[in-house]
């Protein structure tokens, strides 16, 4: 059976409940009818022209996540246009989520084929995709349909550049600017294939012009300063870098190539304060790290190794250096030497003298080939930076200054799995509920047979504020008095543990589920809150174990347990009762949900994918499935598989995934 959520996005979304009460005597069967009847009268009066217009306004102010659930409505009531796909699609761009964007823009052009706009923003999607050769014939094809455009030229230029032709780049950009005398972008693009095809006057040029049509803007300064440097016109490129940091104090590329200029020109102290400004500024620029260690390594100061290190781990490029340090040099010369010692002494013994031990020909004791690098071969080293200094190539429309973008996917957040879903409830009078849980059937007849004294849901985010502490606690009191009353009745111990469990009271929990089902062994809701709150119990107490053996390894540092890691065999009572809940309904999602993320903290990710993949068989709309079961593919290294379900959890409701796709499937 279908469920839905209630509400979705949090904060981005206004809340909406679906579901109210309905008080009436009218047999099951007129409720049912009238329901049905009800539904379909609102379903029918949606003007799906106002809900498109809506998704516009959205997409126009970088609601992007909002945008989506506008035209998620649009394409459930009429799946037959193209222009909520080909709007979802620059949404899902927006958020760097460039299969999805790549899947309705496709959705888009197989219903109306010829759908110029639809063809260019996929040619974006193509080339953020590295699909360079697909995204060039977008264009093309666009350009075919509606003529030449600045824009698409500019586009079609930076394509070309990456499949390296770059004449043909050039002749494009260079069209570009004919059709818009002030097109930025083209200027910019020019110049960096100017560089490349070292034709630094018209390189010089173009950066002259970025500065005439942006005087106050750093990149133009920049620019200008990289091909300075290829010239060797070190003193110029300086005052350039210069002025760029005084325009921008927290631009990290200024800084990084100031830092260069300054180490061509011998000032290595001074280099490395700009190149720790960078670092400051963008902890991951492997070339600033790489650049600061051969200025470490020059002045004889410690830590350059640990420089040329981080920069191989950002960057696997910057691992192949043509010299050695003098660190390397040591350790490969013990080496030998322990080899040496090993052959000499196979020798004296007669022993015949193994493989791995066997004495290099180039090497005898008394001679080494390493030959340590002086400092005027030191000083000819050169590390260029990119020459597409940062991505400031805007994408065709949606690119006004002034529109302020919601960028969830720029966040930075702890990435984790979606929690567990628990049985909570829902305070009616609370305008705080931000997040009220899914519908479904079992809940809600436990909730119409106690007349929604207390509305109960199913959530993976319960409220635990002081407020509802105070509510968990009064009705914890209220149905104590109700066994007291009537020691038989199931439904109250349930209700009881459930309440119990929310405040952390977890063995009276346990305790009142056990006699909850020993009152009615048919009690499913009873069964899987006991499995519940078990697993709390044993993540709590797993959790004390690992803070003991983390301090435990204070002392004994050689220690090679692995710490925090959860054994299957904890979880078999809790994989019991979710067992007896999917026996009893097999329809029930959840726990196939709550057994996925077991399995993901016992590591047995396959069959963690197995149980989310059978949630989602049966709600294919069940966003948390997609995104947990996206996350596990990823660690798998199942990219692209887990970029569709991170995808299909961003266009559900889950902003997180986008903060994924891009950090990880990008």
């Amino acid at each position: 059976m279908r469920f839905l959520k209630i509400v979705k996005f949090g904060s981005t979304v206004s809340k909406s409940v679906i579901f109210e009460k309905i008080y009436t005597i009218i047999m099951r069967k007129s409720i049912t009818i009238l329901l049905l009847f009800l539904a379909q009268l609102a379903f029918s009066q949606i003007n799906t022209n106002n809900v498109i217009h809506t998704g516009r306004s959205r997409l126009y102010f970088g609601n992007y996540v909002g945008a989506i659930e506008s035209f998620n409505m649009v394409i459930k009531m009429k799946p037959y246009l193209p222009e909520p796909y080909f709007y979802r699609g620059v949404a899902k761009l927006e958020l760097d989520d460039f299969r999805g964007a790549k899947e309705d823009l496709d959705k888009a052009l197989e219903i109306k084929p010829f759908f110029s706009d639809a063809i260019m923003y996929r040619g974006i999607v193509n080339y953020n995709l590295k699909n360079f050769q697909a995204a060039l014939d977008d264009y093309s094809s666009a350009m075919e349909l509606g003529g030449e455009n600045a824009d698409l030229l500019n586009n079609r230029g930076i394509c070309k550049a990456a499949l390296r032709d770059f004449e043909g780049a050039i002749d494009d950009y260079s069209k570009s600017i004919k059709l818009k005398a002030k097109n930025y972008n083209a200027y910019l693009n020019r110049s960096i294939a100017y560089q490349i095809q070292k034709q630094w006057d018209k390189a010089i040029a173009d950066c002259n012009q970025l500065i005439r049509l942006k005087p106050n803007s750093p990149m133009g300064y920049i620019s200008r300063g990289l091909v300075k440097i290829e010239k060797q016109d070190y003193a110029s490129a300086l005052r350039d870098f210069d002025v760029a940091v005084s325009f921008d104090h927290n631009n990290a590329f200024a800084y990084q190539n100031r830092g260069m200029v300054k180490q061509e020109l011998g000032s290595y102290e001074a280099a490395i304060m700009d190149y720790d400004e960078a670092l400051k500024l963008d902890p991951y620029m492997a070339s600033a790290y790489f650049n600061r260690g051969i200025a470490k390594e020059m002045l004889g100061r410690d830590g350059y190794q640990k420089d040329y290190d981080t920069a191989s781990l950002l960057d696997p490029r910057f691992a192949k250096r043509p010299w050695q340090t003098k660190e390397e040099i040591e350790k490969e010369a013990a080496a030998q030497q322990q080899q040496i010692k090993a052959w000499q002494q196979a020798q004296k013994s007669g022993n015949k003298q193994p493989a791995a031990t066997a004495l290099p020909d180039s090497l005898s004791p008394a001679d080494s080939t390493m030959k340590k690098i002086d400092v005027e071969e030191l000083k000819r080293r050169k590390i260029r930076a990119n020459l597409a200094v940062e991505d400031s190539r805007e994408k065709p429309l949606f690119s006004d200054e002034n529109i302020e973008k919601v960028s969830v996917q720029d966040r930075n957040i702890e990435i984790t799995l979606l929690p567990n879903f628990e049985i909570s409830t829902i305070q009616k009078n609370n305008s705080s509920n931000e997040n009220v849980g899914y519908f479904n059937l079992i809940i809600e007849n436990l909730n119409a047979q106690n007349n929604y004294e207390p509305y109960l849901t199913i959530t993976n985010n319960p409220d635990r504020s002081v407020s509802s502490m105070e509510f968990f606690s009064n009705q914890i009191l209220m149905f104590s008095e109700r066994i007291r009353v009537n020691e038989t009745f199931s439904d109250n111990y349930f209700y009881r543990g459930v309440f119990y469990s929310l405040t952390g009271e977890y063995n009276k929990a346990i305790a009142d589920f056990d006699k909850a089902i020993s009152l009615n062994e048919r009690n499913l809701p009873a069964y899987y809150m006991r499995a519940n709150t078990r697993t709390t119990m044993i993540e709590i107490i797993e959790r004390q174990k690992v803070n003991e053996q983390f301090l435990g390894t204070l002392n004994t540092p050689n220690q090679k347990e692995k710490i925090g890691t959860l054994s299957f065999e904890l979880f078999n009572d809790v994989f019991t009762d979710y067992s007896v809940v999917l026996y009893m309904n097999p329809q029930f999602v959840f726990g196939y949900f709550n057994r996925g993320n077991i399995y993901c903290k016992s590591e047995r990710y396959y069959q963690a994918i197995e149980e989310y993949s059978k949630a989602i068989e049966i709600e294919p709309e069940f966003a948390e499935a997609y995104y947990n079961r996206g996350l596990v593919k990823v660690l798998l290294n199942d990219v692209d598989g887990g970029a569709k379900d991170l995808s299909k959890a961003g266009e559900l409701g889950i902003a997180e995934a986008y903060n994924v796709l891009k950090r990880y499937c990008n």
